[in-house]
Order: C-alpha cells, then sequence, then structure tokens
C-alpha cells in the first residue's frame, strides 16, 4: 500500500476546503496509507516536533501545502520525494534558490504562468500549471429577496476602501442593492465567512490589491463553486480558469475607483455573467489524480 503525507503550511478559509475536499479521494484510495499534518500557526520548535515524529515512518511521497514549507521539512525526509503545491505566496528573490531541492521534487504544481515562470527561475524544473484548484460545484439558488445583492469578498488589502467607493456611487446614483460582506461597516449586511457572502449575494466582487504572487484566485473558485457572477481584480491566476472574454467583470489591480461601476455593468449583462458557471468546466480532483498518478 502506498503511503503519503500531507503537511499544510498555506491555505486560509477557501484554500482549507479546498484541500478538504481532495482529500477525500487521497483518503478513498490510499486509506490509512494517507495522513495530513496542520502546521499553520504552529511554532518552528513545535513544527520540527511534529515533522520529526512524523519522519519516523516510511512515506513513498510528502505533499507540502506551500513551497515555503519545502526549506524546513526537507531536511526531516532525507529519502522521500515532494510534490509541492504552490498555494501560498512567495518571494523568488534569489535566482536558482531551489536548485538544490531538484532532485527531490517528484512535482510541483501552480495556478498561474506567473508562477510556472517563478519556480522554473528559481530552479525547478519538473513544474505543472493546473487551472483552479477547484471546490466541488455546490449550486446554492440566490436569495429570495426584493433588493438585489452585492457580495463583497475581504481577501487582502483593498476591500474597506472598494467598499466605500461603492456605497458612494450607489447612493449618488440612486442604485437600488444591498451590500452583504464580512467587513464591518454599519451600512452593509454582516455574515461571518467568505462561503456565506456568495451564498447571499447576486454579484460577488473581489479585490485583489496585494502582490500578485501566481497564487490561486479565491474569488473565481468561490464564484464557480457557489454559481456566482463575479467581477475581480485582474490577476495571473484568472488564466487559467474557465472564464472566456465577457464571462466576469474585470478591474485592474491598484484601481481601487474601478469597482464603483461593476454594478452598472453587472445590470446591463446580467443573463450573460449569470449563466456563465453553470457553463464552465471545473475538476476539483485533478490534483489529487495528478499525485496518486505519480506516487
Amino acid at each position: 500500500m502506498k503511503k503519503l503525507l500531507e503537511i499544510t503550511y498555506d491555505g486560509g478559509p477557501i484554500l482549507d476546503v479546498v484541500f478538504a475536499a481532495q482529500r477525500v479521494l487521497l483518503e478513498k484510495e490510499l486509506g490509512r496509507g494517507f495522513m495530513h499534518l496542520s502546521l499553520s500557526g504552529i511554532g518552528r520548535a513545535g513544527r520540527a516536533k511534529i515533522l520529526q515524529k512524523a519522519s519516523k515512518q516510511r512515506w513513498d511521497a510528502v505533499l507540502i501545502r506551500g513551497i515555503r514549507g519545502m526549506k524546513e521539512a526537507s531536511p526531516f525526509f532525507t529519502r522521500t520525494p515532494f510534490f509541492v503545491d504552490h498555494v501560498g505566496g512567495y518571494d523568488f528573490g534569489v535566482r536558482n534558490e531551489f536548485s538544490q531541492f531538484a532532485s527531490k521534487l517528484r512535482r510541483v504544481f501552480c495556478y498561474s504562468p506567473q508562477a510556472d515562470s517563478e519556480l522554473r527561475s528559481a530552479g525547478i524544473g519538473g513544474v505543472s500549471t493546473l487551472a483552479g484548484p477547484f471546490l466541488p460545484s455546490l449550486p446554492t439558488p440566490r436569495p429570495m429577496v426584493e433588493v438585489p445583492v452585492m457580495g463583497l469578498l475581504d481577501t487582502g488589502h483593498g476591500a474597506r476602501a472598494v467598499l466605500g467607493g461603492i456605497k458612494r456611487v450607489r447612493d449618488a446614483q440612486g442604485w437600488g442593492f444591498e451590500i452583504v460582506t464580512t467587513v464591518r461597516d454599519a451600512d452593509s449586511r454582516q455574515v461571518d465567512n467568505a462561503f456565506e457572502v456568495a451564498e447571499q449575494c447576486d454579484l460577488l466582487v473581489c479585490p485583489m490589491e496585494f502582490k500578485d504572487q501566481g497564487t490561486p484566485h479565491e474569488g473565481a473558485i468561490l464564484a464557480l463553486s457557489i454559481g456566482r457572477a463575479l467581477a475581480t481584480s485582474h490577476t495571473s491566476a484568472i488564466l487559467t480558469m474557465p472564464y472566456p472574454s465577457a464571462t466576469y467583470l474585470p478591474v485592474e489591480r491598484y484601481g481601487l475607483g474601478s469597482f464603483n461601476s461593476v454594478w452598472e455593468v453587472y445590470r446591463r449583462g446580467r443573463t450573460r455573467l449569470d449563466g456563465w458557471p453553470t457553463k464552465a468546466r471545473t475538476d476539483h480532483n485533478h490534483l489529487p489524480r495528478e499525485i496518486l498518478k505519480r506516487l
């Protein structure tokens, strides 16, 4: 029986659910030969103890979620090959800095052309660029309310500034829509998490106002799964997602004011934008199948 150890360094509210969905297939195929360790939020000393204990077992491969974990985990598994899932941000400042691990890397998976280029420049040759990653398709009916709803995701810097601009233009233009978000705001409806935002809205707005490091586009992942129209900052990861031209509303990063008009654009093309997620082809088990094939 093959044995795979998954070690999670990077994730988040949406990606954690993506990983959990992928583990269903890994656990089904590997049974007790599969084990998962989450090191997120654990100090260095605590991580070292956990890795030391895990290294006492024999593994056919180790799957690292987040490339930054490679440097820490590698010394504990000196004779074990690695798969790396490039899901977290990483600043590749030194050329060929990962070449020392090249012989140990069975495959590195990423989700944008930019990440592919940066990984190869860092000394990694075995790279596969995948679409996604995706969640299972979980289409959720829109809320039965008279007033349409915009959902605002807070996935990084910029959400509060975007919210303020949208409200000002909405009030000035007399547009009749409600806003649902996790951002604390007296004029918006508050919910607890990103999934509730998506489930309770018609248009999902996702600012991505931070340095693009080729990481997965979480807003697109969520919009395709729940079945919502999407307006979002353009990042390199959106290029691998099943969003042909005119199937979502692109906004250039750092152009926060550009989000102010997305509701009017959405209203004019609502049938096309609302209908696309049900047509898009997604496969949430692509990565685990690739790993099982190479294990």
